[in-house]
């Protein structure tokens, strides 16, 4: 499979997000790795399970700020 460059950006409020143009089909969203371990959960939503750990601490930290 060929693969392309992943962007990730930073927006205002700190999140980081990849440019879905440039991002290829079946990278994780969050690390841009391409595996086939990689899971998609909803269209559009592939992670890895570096990716899933990463979405899941954010989360959490956002949910509860004060553990």
């Amino acid at each position: 499979m060929k693969t392309t460059g992943v962007v990730k950006n930073t927006d205002p409020c700190g999140s980081m997000g990849v440019s879905k143009e440039h991002q290829a089909a079946g990278a994780c969203l969050v690390t841009g790795e391409v595996s086939t371990g990689n899971k998609e959960f909803a269209p559009g939503l592939t992670l890895s399970l570096t990716g899933a750990r990463i979405l899941l601490h954010e989360l959490q930290k956002k949910v509860n700020p004060n553990p």
